[in-house]
Order: structure tokens, then sequence, then C-alpha cells
């Protein structure tokens, strides 16, 4: 009974004997920051598909992935293969349309003499040129339908049609078609074969989404900072846009927003990215660690250690306000240059 009696009250003896230790703290100015932290995709503000007119085989493309082009360049060349049941009909309407131009043609001549030699008036004349001027632009129109169709232009100086160029300023990014490859035309029944994506890379923006609880905390004009998946160095941003109008994605809430990146240094586009949204900023303000604040019932305090070792320890009622998860400003009952005494747990 004794050799199991003495080893409990030993180890229990020796718990209650055991020293207590302690920490001083002192209160620190310090700049405190909330975040919201959301994933997303670092993406050109400027960014156009370049698309083809007409339809036909891509015969030359005169740029690569990575070139700089600006608005207005060509960067490729389409072939026309016309539609033969449409030339047909096209070179029919010219055939009819210069034969009504010549018989007009004839007409106007005759009448030209008849109103020199004052046979006929010149009232009946005008009408008789009206004919003859409105049949020779209906074959100039034919004749121009006609080259549309058959070669992609009307003219010999004329190749908007079948020369591709390019919308905006920027880098090409991505050339999904080969030369070679069949060319469907962008109309409003399709959207058509995308020959390249050209992309303004001096303006990037990024965009993501944040949860419903969180998208009451944003305004715009926010900053943000940007970790990339590409780099190392932080990139700054400003919080430019955000949806009035949150979308269901597997059972959550989430709101769209956009971050337009200042002065970024980045050649790339379509990886992803974390944005930290500053919400809530203080700079040089009082503060200390929150696990020093002790909360019993409606007092906030802090343990302060008095001159005298023998006292007991001096509960100082704190006012607290802006935290950010691990210090709290304390706005009173605490100096810069007071000690805190934190015990050991």
């Amino acid at each position: 009974l004794i050799l199991i009696i003495w080893p409990i009250y030993y180890f229990v003896t020796k718990k209650n004997n055991k020293e207590i230790t302690y920490s001083l703290m002192k209160p620190e100015k310090r700049d405190l920051k909330n975040f919201i932290i959301c994933s997303g995709v670092v993406l050109p503000k400027e960014e156009a598909e370049i698309k083809s007119r007409v339809s036909g085989v891509l015969e030359n493309l005169y740029v690569q992935n990575g070139d700089r082009v600006s608005k207005g360049q060509i960067i490729a060349e389409i072939g026309i293969i016309p539609d033969m049941g449409e030339l047909v009909v096209s070179e029919s309407g010219v055939n009819i349309a210069k034969i009504n131009f010549d018989n007009q043609n004839v007409s106007y001549n005759r009448n030209k003499i008849l109103l020199e030699k004052g046979i006929i008036p010149k009232a009946e004349f005008e009408k008789i040129e009206n004919e003859f001027l409105n049949t020779k632009e209906q074959l100039n129109n034919a004749r121009k339908k006609y080259r549309i169709i058959k070669l992609g232009n009307y003219s010999n100086v004329q190749k908007s049609n079948t020369s591709i160029t390019s919308t905006i300023d920027g880098i090409v990014t991505l050339l999904p078609t080969k030369i070679g490859a069949s060319i469907i035309q962008s109309n409003n029944f399709s959207e058509g074969t995308t020959i390249a994506k050209i992309s303004n890379i001096e303006k990037m923006i990024f965009e993501g989404n944040v949860k419903e609880y969180e998208v009451a905390k944003l305004n715009e004009g926010m900053n943000v900072i940007i970790n990339t998946a590409i780099s190392d160095k932080n990139e700054k941003g400003v919080l430019s846009e955000i949806s009035t109008s949150g979308k269901n994605i597997d059972g959550m809430i989430l709101f769209d927003i956009k971050v337009e990146l200042i002065d970024a240094k980045i050649n790339k586009t379509g990886f992803s990215a974390n944005a930290k949204i500053t919400t809530n900023e203080k700079k040089d303000v009082l503060t200390i660690r929150e696990e020093w604040i002790t909360v019993k019932n409606d007092s906030t305090y802090v343990l302060m250690k008095k001159n005298n070792d023998e006292d007991e320890d001096e509960k100082r009622l704190i006012e607290l306000g802006f935290s950010d998860g691990i210090f709290t400003e304390v706005l009173s009952g605490l100096n810069v240059n007071e000690t805190i005494i934190v015990y050991d747990k």
C-alpha cells in the first residue's frame, strides 16, 4: 500500500510546487491592416480575336507568337475559294447588265445626234441620258459583285477583305490556325475562324471572385497586392470593378472582381495569381498581441507587474480598437513605455 501511495503523493506535490514563469512585454506602435485574399487569373485589359470577313484558305501568315504588331498591320492573307453557284449567278448578272448598257448606249448616241440637229427637245434627251447613266452604273456594280465573289475585292488596290489586319496594338499571343487551313467568315450566324489573338500586355488586369460575406467589405479604389505564379515579385493594383450580381459555384455564392495592375512588368497572360485586398488600414497605432488580453464578463484587461514583487498583479482595464487577427489597437488604458506581464502556459 505504501509503495502505491508514495509515488502518487510525490508527483502531486511536485506539480503543485512547480515554479510559475512569466514574460514581461511592452506595447509597440505598428501599422495594422486587414486583408481579403482571393485567387484568379491575370489577363490583358485589351484583347482581340482576329477573324476573317470572307471564307477561303489561309494562304500567308506574316507573324509569329510573341511578335509585336500595331493597329492596322497586315498579319495574314486569305485566298478566296468562290461558291460556284453564286459565281454563275453573278456572271449572268454581268452579262444582262452589259446587254442593257449596250442597248442604252446605242439609244443615247442616236438621240444625241437628233438633239444636235434640233429634231428632239432637250427634256426628252435628258430622260434618255438618265437611263443610259443608270444602266452604266448597274453594269459597274454587277462587275464589282462578280469580282468580290471571285477574288474577295473589287479593285486591284483594295484588299481589305482578303488582307487580315490587327485591330489593336499589342503582341501575338495565339495562332491557332495554320497555313492552308480552311477559313470560315465571321458573320451574324457564325463566330468564324480565329486567325490570331492579339493582346495589349501594357494594360493588365486581375480577374477573380470573392465570397458573398466578403464583398460587403470591398469598395472600388482599394489597394491590392497581386502575387503571381510566374514571378517572385508582387505587383501592385487597384480594385476597379465589383460585380453587382453573384453566381452559384458548387453551392457557394461568389462575386466577380477586377483589379487594374499598375506598371506591371509582365510579358505573358492567362496565368494564375492571388490578390490580397486591403480592406482596412491604420498606421502607427499602439498595439499589443491578442493573446495578452483577458476578457471576463464585460471587462477587457491586461496584467501589469507592480514594483513590489510580493504585491498582486494589477488588472489594467483597456479599450481596444482595430485588429488584424494577431495585433490589436489599444485606444486607452496603456502607454508605450509600460510593462505587461504575460504568464507562460
